[in-house]
């Protein structure tokens, strides 16, 4: 994933998003799949990026996770998002040999997708600090530490 994420660095420093959509699609899709296996959701070969997020997005609001009725439905229409990046991706980008879409709208991508990203991210780190504590709350001796 290192190699993966320094090459996606490489595009954006050089200010060629478009050289770089193949590779943040593989990247999306790596990282959702690393997120759902750690709760226990599904990820088979064949289960498209869009829908691991529909199930990751269910797992969260489940957990009390998503508070917001606004943030639940800015999550979901990232699901119809990744879905037309797959399109890109086979379509539009260096995956296959394909005319490679626009500057602007690739730039427009990236930063829809990264956006997206980043808050799941947000998300999940608060989330497991919070059943940290709560694990640490629960472990608690009863004797004062100091």
């Amino acid at each position: 994933m290192e190699l993966l994420v320094k090459s996606i660095r490489s595009s954006i420093d050089a200010n060629e998003p478009e050289s770089g959509l193949d590779r943040l699609h593989t990247f999306v899709t790596k990282f959702l799949r690393r997120l759902c296996e750690a709760k226990g959701i599904s990820t088979i070969r064949r289960k498209p990026l869009h829908s691991l997020l529909g199930e990751y997005i269910k797992k969260m609001k489940a957990e009390g996770a998503i508070e917001s009725q606004m943030t639940e439905r800015i999550l979901k229409s990232s699901i119809g998002n990744l879905e037309a990046f797959n399109s890109v991706r086979n379509e539009q980008s260096f995956a296959h040999d394909n005319p490679v879409l626009n500057y602007e709208e690739s730039l427009l991508i990236f930063n829809n997708v990264m956006g997206s990203i980043h808050f799941i991210q947000a998300l999940d780190r608060k989330r497991a600090d919070k059943i940290k504590k709560e694990s640490e709350i629960n472990d608690w001796d009863g004797e004062i530490p100091f």
